[in-house]
């Protein structure tokens, strides 16, 4: 019950303050005032999730790794290096451009800190435009704040791996296709053509997330704005030709050694290193047709996605009712199981009148949810897997506020009133003080219900400590890292110095 008051007080007293706005009225749609809005909250949010909030996820950790850091840290190092045609098969050369281009002037570990940052940056925005798409401004505002609620991606900027950078492309993918399918136009078509490209360059994966964009952006070159079936060509050209240039991308971003989606999606193993009773293995219907963007034939991704459904039908029942996949879904999900049920029955009714809009809700936000379960029951919740699947929480939660606020959807396009932008101010500072804890609320990042992930420090530490001498390591991958890292002296100061070292997690008011 604390969770529905502390969710619905911003965007009632936010809508209370808006029946006194007047002014004439502007034409729904994307401006640039929305392009504002997206790069400031996406920068705010990141700043305060990176520096406050995430030690409150994981005490006592600067940054996050993972066991394959060395890895990440090598691929990164190629940049540095001139030498991406020894890139791995596992990675896109395109998750690791950013911290490659950081690395020329911040070093491979702190390199990975400010694209972690900065793609969180770029998730935050691009909540902002998905919630914007679905339902309004206010929606945008307090989904993109909330972003900083939801723990596994508050920590999201100090992960120095891939994850943050290919969180954020798979959430541009998603923003992309709402905004198609709001207004239908050949830019905003174009929007869902480049995420979905985008998706598909950044991570074999990707493909589970480029469908739906694509389905949707389909859906809105068909339909297209109301009396405007003339230009069927040109919005179907938009949708079209990102999808073309990023496979033509595709040869580059995986090397031609990259291994297969088929091959990602390894449950069949998963379950037999845990002992569960298998079947006989169905092995792919054939090894030369499976998927890689840029290099296989798109004709075969039905058989494709066929061996991936295959691969889900291995887990059993019972499987879900470990007692360790159990405790991972108590600390991850479970607690937002209520607010997001009250999300959907508001959602549900704010968008009654606008059959696309919940079409649209659905089928961005279910490859999240796939994605989550994933991560819940195979992965047991680590944490890099459900920061990488909890984006639909804050967008499910703002678009609900944005119906509380700003009330249903009209059947005809929306427009939006200028004199409201003071309220909407209100509204963002109300929804900050909930997320921060000021006063305490059951978002606060100190709340009861939260429980801490472990300290996950090692990874860049121990790098660090190789590089020094001060330890050894039979890793390949982090030998590769460690010689790399030779060339900043300096790496890694900026990281070190993130606060939340050796602490624990306290309430708002004494500094983490």
């Amino acid at each position: 019950m604390s969770a529905l008051w502390t969710l619905l007080l911003p965007p009632t007293i936010g809508r209370l303050a808006r029946q006194r706005s007047t002014g004439r009225t502007a034409a729904d749609g994307l401006t640039g005032l929305d392009a504002l809005l997206a790069a400031g909250l996406g920068l705010g949010v990141a700043l305060v999730c990176t520096v406050w909030l995430a030690p409150f996820t994981v005490p006592g950790t600067r940054a996050l790794g993972s066991p394959d850091f060395g890895e990440y840290c090598w691929h990164v190092g190629l940049y540095l290096t001139d030498a991406l045609h020894e890139w791995g098969q596992n990675r896109s050369r395109l998750a690791g451009l950013p911290a490659g281009l950081f690395a020329q002037q911040l070093g491979i570990i702190d390199g990975l800190l400010a694209s972690a940052v900065t793609s969180l940056a770029v998730l935050v925005g691009g909540v902002y435009l998905w919630c914007r798409a679905l339902h309004g401004r206010a929606a945008g505002v307090v989904g993109a704040l909330l972003v900083g609620a939801v723990g596994p991606l508050a920590v999201l900027g100090r992960t120095l791996t891939f994850y943050p950078t290919v969180t954020a492309g798979l959430t541009l993918a998603c923003a992309g296709a709402a905004c198609a399918l709001r207004w239908r136009t050949a830019g905003t078509i174009a929007l869902a053509g480049l995420g979905a490209g985008l998706a598909l360059l950044i991570d074999a994966r990707g493909l589970l997330w480029a469908l739906p964009a694509v389905g949707i952006g389909a859906l809105a070159v068909v339909v297209g704005p109301p009396g405007r079936w003339r230009g069927l060509p040109i919005r179907a050209v938009a949708l079209v030709l990102p999808l073309v240039v990023s496979y033509q991308l595709g040869s580059w971003a995986y090397s031609p050694q990259a291994r297969t989606l088929e091959g990602h999606v390894a449950i069949y193993d998963e379950l037999a290193e845990r002992g569960v009773p298998l079947p006989p293995r169905t092995p792919p219907r054939n090894a030369d047709r499976q998927y890689v963007w840029g290099h296989s034939d798109l004709r075969h991704v039905p058989d494709t996605l066929a061996y991936l459904a295959e691969q889900g039908a291995y887990v059993p029942e019972w499987y879900a009712q470990l007692p360790e996949v159990r405790a991972g879904w108590q600390r991850s999900g479970a607690p937002w199981v209520p607010p997001l049920a009250g999300a959907l029955v508001v959602i549900a009714w704010g968008l009654r009148r606008r059959p696309l809009l919940l079409f649209a809700v659905v089928g961005t936000t279910l490859p999240f949810l796939v994605s989550m379960q994933g991560a819940v029951v195979m992965k047991t919740s680590n944490l890099r897997f459900v920061g990488s699947a909890m984006v639909f929480v804050p967008v499910l939660l703002g678009v609900a506020a944005g119906v509380v606020a700003d009330g249903s959807l009209a059947r005809r396009r929306r427009r939006d009133a200028p004199g409201r932008r003071l309220p909407l101010f209100v509204l963002g500072a109300l929804t900050l003080a909930a997320v921060l804890g000021v006063p305490p609320t059951w978002l606060s990042p100190a709340a009861a219900w939260r429980v801490p992930w472990p300290m996950a420090e090692a990874a860049f530490g121990e790098a660090l400590q190789v590089r020094d001498g001060v330890t050894t390591t039979n890793h390949n991958g982090l030998r590769m890292c460690t010689w790399v890292l030779t060339r900043h002296p300096g790496d890694g100061r900026l990281t070190g110095s993130l606060p939340g070292g050796g602490s624990t997690v306290r309430p708002w008011g004494q500094p983490p």
